[in-house]
């Protein structure tokens, strides 16, 4: 049987990956660092980097292990934590 993705579901979606967004730039501010040092950690423009950390821009899985490597925050973990707040 196949699956129907509703209009509550990606309500539900849309907000895993809005907490996803946020604990990861929460992660940056929490280290003190600057959205600038971090896009140069990446070897992004600040302003490509702003785009990802305001959800203009989906990240790439590439992006998104880059950055948390560079947090030093386990990705699953965030996708826990995440998952949690969105009420999945």
């Amino acid at each position: 049987e196949g699956y129907e993705v509703n209009e509550k579901n990606r309500r539900v979606i849309d907000e895993f990956i809005m907490r996803i967004r946020k604990n990861v730039v929460e992660g940056r501010e929490k280290r003190n660092i600057q959205q600038k040092e971090m896009a140069q950690r990446l070897k992004l423009s600040q302003s490509t980097l702003s785009r990802y950390e305001t959800g203009e821009r989906s990240f790439s899985r590439e992006i998104f292990c880059d950055y948390c490597a560079e947090l030093e925050m386990n990705p699953v973990d965030i996708f826990k934590e995440a998952i949690e707040k969105a009420g999945m």
